[in-house]
């Protein structure tokens, strides 16, 4: 079961200050190894080192479709996608032309 507890903002200057929120209280972090034996607990025919070596390659499968530009859904948990965060700029380096440029404004 999820648990919760309240947690207020005291960061001054902030224009959530002194504002209470809800946050998520987390027990322990599970790893690969972790789950593969909590799995193997569940009346499952595979071994805790079967399915840990299904949860590695499964997780170098994810991360070969992301890199390749894929997204990858596992139902009723998450879709993994790879995603880019930047700061905006005025001039762009062509490397093919080894100079800056200025994109025609549309």
């Amino acid at each position: 079961m999820i648990e919760l507890y309240i947690s207020q903002n005291k960061v001054v200057g902030s224009a959530a200050y002194g504002k209470y929120y809800p946050r998520v209280s987390y027990k322990q972090t599970m790893n690969i190894h972790d789950m593969a034996v909590h799995m193997a607990e569940h009346n499952t025919p595979f071994s805790e080192g079967t399915i840990e070596g299904i949860l590695r390659d499964f997780v170098k499968c994810v991360r070969e479709q992301t890199l390749n530009g894929n997204t990858v859904k596992v139902d009723n948990l998450a879709i993994f996608k790879v995603s880019v965060i930047g700061n905006g700029c005025k001039e762009l380096y062509d490397a093919t032309l080894d100079k800056t440029i200025t994109p025609a404004r549309s």
